[in-house]
């Protein structure tokens, strides 16, 4: 039996004048997923996230979410919570004021179903009493989430989520995005932040000059790799060894404080066996499978041939 689809964009394209923001850009999102949508500055996310939502119309192609074509004012919108670029408040209104406010401008009555569980997820505390004018800019993207789930979403859609977040309040919006992921919404991440995706997103699409470029689960995106982060007592000597040795590519210390080998023909073991032949202490090899290695080849890849 195929699995249900939470999104599916067949074939959308739109330019703005000359410019072709999106091109043929094709892909499903299956029910109950965490997706990213990932792709460096101007490769047409946003574009495509707009059209997606309703926001702006396709020169062509289509979108349907859930099941359903997606217009302007489309009914299916209703299942649908989106965060397009930065969420909007008024700053001297505090927070539950502005979730209500956006509510009503919805025409539904006051409260909305899901305000209590999108206050809880949000982690804003007794903030949500306080003027939005005194909120940092994670708390307002924490807000702009729980807007969006008022309606109790079978689909979230968020773009740029972390943009202007510092480190801790990127931690704490990771960890609303995996809460609301955990409860069975399906979750589609626009973002060019890479370690973010690894860390909340089971599956990524890699769209390049408005063009899908590769597709799948985060696992088959990284693969496998020949480089190797190393664990040792004497980081210089190491690296020496390791560029003496056949079959390593490179060797050098890394920012960390270990040691980062690219291994071309010799094995792991081989290379622990040669450094504790040497009388080097290792505590760990590690293979390097991150997404950011994976995107940049891929990314890479897609620049050579739009240049051929």
């Amino acid at each position: 039996m195929p699995a249900e689809l939470a999104v599916e964009a067949d074939n959308l394209a739109k330019s703005f004048g000359p410019v072709a923001a999106v091109r043929d850009l094709s892909f499903t999102v299956e029910r109950g997923r965490v997706v990213g949508l990932l792709g460096p500055n101007g490769a047409g996310k946003t574009t495509t996230v707009r059209m997606l939502v309703g926001l702006i119309r396709p020169d062509r192609g289509s979108a349907r979410l859930l099941g359903e074509p997606v217009r302007p004012g489309s009914p299916v919108l209703r299942r649908v919570g989106a965060l397009v670029e930065k969420p909007s408040f008024v700053p001297y209104l505090s927070g539950l004021q502005n979730l209500r406010l956006h509510w009503l401008a919805g025409g539904e009555p006051w409260p909305a179903p899901g305000v209590e569980e999108a206050i809880e997820v949000a982690h804003l505390g007794t903030a949500i009493d306080r003027k939005v004018k005194g909120y940092s800019q994670g708390m307002r993207q924490r807000l702009g989430i729980a807007q969006t789930l008022l309606n109790q979403p079978d689909l979230l859609i968020l773009d740029e989520p972390t943009n202007g977040l510092d480190p801790a309040e990127t931690r704490r919006l990771r960890g609303v995005i995996a809460t609301i992921a955990a409860r069975g919404t399906t979750v589609l991440v626009s973002s060019h932040v890479l370690a973010e995706i690894e860390q909340i997103c089971t599956h990524a699409l890699v769209i390049d000059h408005g063009r899908m470029v590769a597709s799948g689960s985060v696992a088959e995106l990284i693969g496998a790799t020949s480089i190797v982060d190393l664990e040792v007592d004497d980081v210089d000597r190491t690296v020496r060894l390791l560029l003496a040795l056949p079959g390593v590519r490179s060797a050098e210390v890394s920012v960390v404080g270990g040691v980062m080998a690219d291994l071309e023909t010799v094995t792991r073991a081989q290379v622990v066996a040669a450094l504790v032949h040497a009388g080097i202490g290792v505590d760990t090899v590690t293979p390097r499978r991150r997404l950011e290695d994976a995107y940049l080849h891929i990314v890479d890849e897609d620049a050579e041939v739009e240049s051929a």
